[in-house]
């Protein structure tokens, strides 16, 4: 089920009217020109404002059409409110935060930190232990890949994307490994600042760059990223929006083409043709999210577009922004699934595992059109329809706008570096154990049933590399472990999701497989990697399903609360789930399902900060499972955790898995998710656990789901879904007796 915030999304989008006033610059060069004065923001306050309906947004767009959030529609967005616009928020009993009492201020502390910095280099006074103490302009970002160049002509080679509408050079830096031939190995494609005004999301490029080029060699990181990819980085694709955020508007987003009528720019990343037109965009030239008089109509962004689609070595392309933490995934025009929805869930995960390893901060993460807002016209969604890549949009620290937003402090210059490349290396670490992927979306087989067939659901999707147009997807089996393999077609469900026929003989028995498929670069993958010289070994054996619960006919036995639940909101339900930020717009995914889960609270809006768990815990409890003639019986399902920061910014609820054994008089953990950690950050996962592990199998079985929101205004949301209890044996056979008769020995 889906509820479209198309209407608020297109509203938020439009820009503020501050007046194009010339500036004196930052710095020397281009942007230190004679300018008079910088277009300033005096007396505007950033607020967190809860939008709850059309009118509130209404209210708020009556006072500004400035919007900072990454967020548009339902929930908490951040404003920019001009003098006297907070009494109209007052007026209207609109609900908000201060996030920054005075923007300005921020501006100018900023501004004046920068040069002071500048003029003690200039003097001598400070060696400038590192580049990445401050923010840095186009001129000293040209200088910095050129001096990479110099330190290592190994590995980093300067070279040209194209020139911007007002003819500045939109350059770029490709890293190898010494030794290595540009264009022999799958690249990373990293670009940033499409928005002029998120410098944040330039220098963390740049110091990917950096670290490479410094650390290639001792750092284990470094050194695997450059041994097994190119490294492709354009830090600027917006050379004219950014100088000019130096120069004139600091919070300046679009391009600088002159729309006439005194409207400027065209927003970079709406002009890709990617679904170009459609739905989160806007013809309006005064939007902040204008998508230009045609398709690719800006010199840079067709320039990227040309050199990505020149380079076809590229397998992964990341379009990185600031500010809202999250990782995103196409497609942003729909909520429909992408064909690759499963390696996109694990890739996204593996990036998460990568940050959060270098940080405390969580990346919330799925599609842009469900965790943000639809977008037509995105670089990911291009790079993924078009260019034959891996897309995914990072939207970079901070969380919220009371962090500084747009205006990040230089101190967060460094670790935000640090956790983006972690979660580079974690990607890299990922994909090249997937070539190709393989999927199996009903858990992947532990045994066979004995004497007869097995299809078995497996999602081939993309990897490392593209599927060949006729991917060719086969299953390879024998029975035993010598002897020839048979090869047999998989047979296709859906686009990309197959049915593999894999039989088993007597109990006892083994069952080896491998699964294969084609690559466009015309190699053939298998898994596991080592095919016929390392396949699964799935036994033979009496296999029974004890129950077996998607929730597409109801929730009968299943309790949705229990004793000591005190939640508010957010209790547990079987619905058909609305999208928010927080919450999916599907269930877990089977070919040929339903659409019902069980989920913490439907939400009517599809607003993240609505029917989220509240105010205390919520449990959800099984029927009672009749486990005791199963010694070895395992419970399977697919969970889902949200837990981010909305109004509290302690983050500490968590999602138990509990087990018990005598009818639920006493528990024991199973598992704990949360408070932080890449599970935390949304995605449906399989877990899967062996009852003997934990309780002796019992006729009195209860299995259970505890979510709490401990403390005040986390967003909170969980979901279970199908669920699967089973057992495999193979019963030993009858004793043999001793024959009395014969053998007999006289005395």
């Amino acid at each position: 089920m889906h509820i479209s915030s198309i209407v608020l999304a297109a509203a938020c989008g439009l820009v503020v009217g501050v007046p194009h006033a010339r500036a004196q610059g930052f710095m020397g060069g281009e942007h230190g020109a004679a300018q008079a004065n910088p277009a300033r923001v005096d007396g505007h306050t950033l607020v967190s404002v809860q939008i709850r309906s059309l009118r509130d947004m209404r209210t708020v767009m009556s006072v500004s059409r400035d919007c900072w959030t990454e967020s548009p529609g339902l929930g908490r967005q951040d404003w920019l409110i001009p003098p006297g616009g907070l009494e109209v928020l007052d007026a209207a009993g609109l609900e908000y935060e201060i996030a920054i009492p005075d923007v300005q201020a921020l501006i100018d502390a900023e501004r004046a930190r920068i040069q002071a910095h500048n003029a003690a280099l200039a003097q001598g006074l400070t060696d400038d232990p590192s580049w990445f103490q401050d923010f840095k302009d186009r001129d000293q970002y040209s200088a910095q890949i050129d001096a990479w160049v110099a330190l290592r002509p190994d590995i980093a080679t300067r070279f040209s994307v194209g020139t911007s509408l007002e003819g500045r050079d939109v350059f770029g830096v490709r890293l190898n490994a010494p030794g290595s031939t540009p264009g022999t190995k799958p690249a990373f494609f990293l670009q940033s600042m499409q928005h002029a005004r998120e410098w944040l999301a330039g220098m963390t490029t740049m110091w990917t760059g950096d670290y490479l080029v410094e650390n290639y060699g001792t750092d284990p990181g470094a050194t695997f990223l450059l041994d097994n990819y190119e490294v492709i980085i354009v830090p600027i694709v917006n050379p004219d929006g950014y100088v000019y955020t130096w120069t004139t508007q600091r919070l300046w987003r679009k391009t600088r083409r002159d729309n006439g009528g005194g409207s400027f720019g065209v927003d970079p990343n709406r002009n890709w043709d990617a679904n170009w037109g459609g739905q989160g965009s806007s013809g309006d030239p005064n939007s902040e999210t204008y998508r230009g008089p045609f398709v690719f109509s800006e010199p840079e962004v067709l320039a990227v577009s040309n050199f990505v689609s020149a380079n076809p070595q590229i397998a992964v392309c990341v379009d990185t922004h600031t500010y809202a933490q999250n990782i995103l995934s196409g497609i942003g025009w729909t909520y429909d699934r992408p064909d690759d929805e499963a390696l996109q869930r694990g890739a996204m995960r593996a990036i998460n595992t990568g940050m959060h390893s270098s940080s405390t901060k969580t990346y919330l993460t799925g599609p842009g059109s469900v965790v943000l807002y639809f977008t037509s016209g995105g670089a990911k969604d291009w790079f993924g329809d078009s260019a034959g890549a891996l897309g995914w949009t990072i939207e970079l620290r901070p969380d919220q706008g009371n962090e500084g937003g747009f205006i990040a402090p230089a101190s967060e210059i460094v670790p935000t570096g640090q956790e983006y490349f972690a979660g580079m290396v974690e990607l890299g670490r990922f994909l090249i154990d997937q070539p190709l992927g393989f999927h199996f979306l009903e858990g992947q087989p532990d045994a066979l049933p004995e004497n007869t067939t097995t299809n078995v659901i497996v999602d081939v999707s993309r990897g490392l590399y593209p599927l060949a147009a006729n991917e060719n997807a086969m299953v390879h089996y024998r029975i035993g472990t010598s002897g020839p393999f048979t090869n047999a077609p998989m047979s296709l469900i859906e686009q990309h999701v197959h049915s593999a026929a894999i039989p088993a003989g007597a109990c006892g028995t083994v069952t080896q497989v491998y699964f294969s498929a084609d690559s466009s670069n015309g190699q053939t993958y298998t898994y596991p990697v080592g095919g016929a010289g390392a396949p699964l070994e799935l036994p033979a054996r009496q296999v029974t399903v004890v129950r077996y619960d998607d929730f597409s006919s109801g929730s009968a036995g299943w309790s949705l609360s229990a004793p000591g639940d005190n939640a508010t909101t957010g209790r547990w339900e079987r619905i058909d789930p609305n999208n928010t930020e927080s919450q999916d717009a599907n269930d877990y995914y089977l070919p040929g399902g339903d659409v019902f889960a069980m989920i913490t609270g439907q939400n009517p809006e599809a607003n993240a900060g609505n029917g989220d768990v509240d105010g205390g815990k919520t449990t959800l409890t099984s029927p009672v499972l009749d486990l005791g003639n199963h010694p070895e019986a395992m419970v399977q399902y697919a969970q889902w955790f949200s837990n981010h920061g909305g109004e509290d910014t302690t983050i500490n609820d968590i999602f138990e898995t509990d087990i018990s054994n005598d009818n639920g008089q006493t528990w024991t953990n199973v598992q704990t998710l949360g408070p932080l950690g890449p599970d935390t950050a949304n995605g449906w996962f399989l877990r899967r656990f062996r009852v003997a592990d934990f309780v002796t199998p019992t006729a009195q079985t209860l299995v259970r789901f505890v979510i709490a929101d401990i403390g005040s205004g986390d967003i909170v949301e969980g979901g279970i879904d199908a669920f699967k209890v089973w057992s495999s044996s193979c019963p030993l056979p009858p004793a043999c007796q001793p024959d009395l008769t014969t053998g007999a020995v006289a005395g």
